[in-house]
C-alpha cells in the first residue's frame, strides 16, 4: 500500500473539490449501470487505488467520504449510509 505525505495528502484535500463532482457522476453512472462490479471495474482501469468494493452501500460510503472532504452536500440516501457508518464505527 502506498503511503502518502502530509504534501500529498494536502494536494488531494486542495484538489477534491475540482476533482470529486465529476469522479462522484463517473461512479453513479457505473453504479446504476452496471452495477458494483460497474464501479470495480471504473477503479480497476483508473490509477492503483483498486478498493474492490462488496456492495451498493460501501460504494456509497466512498461517495460520501470524498463529497465530505470536497465540501459537497450529500443526497438522503447518502445521509443514510453516513449514518449507518457512524453508528457501526466505521
Amino acid at each position: 500500500m502506498r503511503k502518502f505525505s502530509k504534501d500529498d495528502i494536502e494536494r488531494l484535500i486542495n484538489d477534491a473539490p475540482q476533482i470529486a463532482p465529476s469522479l462522484i457522476n463517473e461512479i453513479y453512472e457505473a453504479l446504476e449501470e452496471v452495477g458494483v462490479e460497474g464501479v470495480n471495474i471504473l477503479f480497476s482501469t483508473r490509477g492503483k487505488f483498486n478498493p474492490k468494493f462488496k456492495n451498493r452501500e460501501a460504494v456509497i460510503g466512498f461517495v460520501v467520504t470524498a463529497k465530505q472532504i470536497s465540501g459537497i452536500m450529500l443526497t438522503p440516501e447518502e445521509k443514510a449510509v453516513f449514518e449507518r457508518m457512524k453508528t457501526l464505527g466505521k
